[in-house]
C-alpha cells in the first residue's frame, strides 16, 4: 500500500511516549522536504503531548493538596473513625496515582474491610470485606510490632485465589493504635512492582 514509510519518536522530557507512522503511497524514498515535515509534525505532537502532561501532573498535585487539606481539617473536628478512615484513603489515592487502600479492623480471628477505594475489583472487595486472617504476615508483623509494615515484593497467600491482574505488587500496612492496642489498619497497595521511597 506505502512506498515509504517514517517513523517519528513522540517525546517528553527525552523518553519517548508515542510514536507517528507517515507513508507515503506514490513514491519509495523520503524527500529532504518531506522528512522535515514529518519531522516537524512529530516535534509539534511532543510538545502538545508534554502540556497535556504538565497539566495532568498539576491537577493531581492539586487534587491531593486539596484530599490533604481536607483531613487535616477533619482531624480536628471530626469524630468517627470510619469518616477519617475514607479521607486518608482519599489522599492516599490522591498521592499515589494507581493505588489501592483499604480500612480494615478486627473481627474475631479475621481483619474485615469497613472501607476501601472505589478502583478495587469485587473480587477483591469480596475477600476483604469477608476478613482477611489475622496470620497474615504483613498483619500479624504489624500488629506484633505496632509499627507500620512496607512490603516492596508482595506475594498472595494461593488461598486468596486472585487473578493476577486484580493484585497488587507492593504494599503496606499502617496501624491505628490506641492504648498500645492495634484497633485497625489501613493497607495501601501499588500494582507496580516497585520499592517504596522513604
Amino acid at each position: 500500500t506505502f512506498g515509504a514509510v517514517a517513523s517519528v519518536p513522540l517525546l517528553i522530557a527525552g523518553t519517548v511516549r508515542g510514536m507517528l507512522i507517515v507513508g507515503l503511497r506514490h513514491t519509495k524514498s523520503w524527500s529532504e522536504r518531506d522528512q522535515a515535515l514529518a519531522r516537524a509534525v512529530g516535534r509539534g505532537l511532543s510538545l502538545a503531548l508534554e502540556r497535556s502532561e504538565r497539566v495532568r501532573q498539576t491537577e493531581e498535585t492539586a487534587r491531593a493538596q486539596d484530599a490533604f487539606m481536607a483531613l487535616t481539617e477533619a482531624v480536628g473536628t471530626q469524630t468517627s473513625v470510619l469518616a477519617l478512615a475514607e479521607q486518608a484513603i482519599e489522599v492516599l489515592q490522591a498521592h499515589l496515582p494507581g493505588a489501592t487502600a483499604s480500612f480494615q479492623v478486627p473481627d474475631g480471628e479475621l481483619w474485615k474491610a469497613r472501607a476501601w477505594s472505589r478502583n478495587l475489583s469485587e473480587v477483591l472487595v469480596a475477600l476483604i470485606t469477608a476478613g482477611v486472617p489475622g496470620t497474615h504476615p504483613v498483619i500479624a508483623q504489624m500488629v506484633r510490632e505496632q509499627r507500620p509494615v512496607f512490603v516492596d515484593q508482595w506475594e498472595p497467600a494461593p488461598e486468596y485465589q486472585v487473578a493476577a491482574s486484580e493484585l497488587s505488587w507492593t504494599v503496606a500496612a499502617y496501624p491505628l493504635t490506641v492504648g498500645g492496642e492495634v484497633l485497625g489498619m489501613l493497607s495501601v497497595g501499588l500494582p507496580q512492582a516497585r520499592a517504596w521511597q522513604k
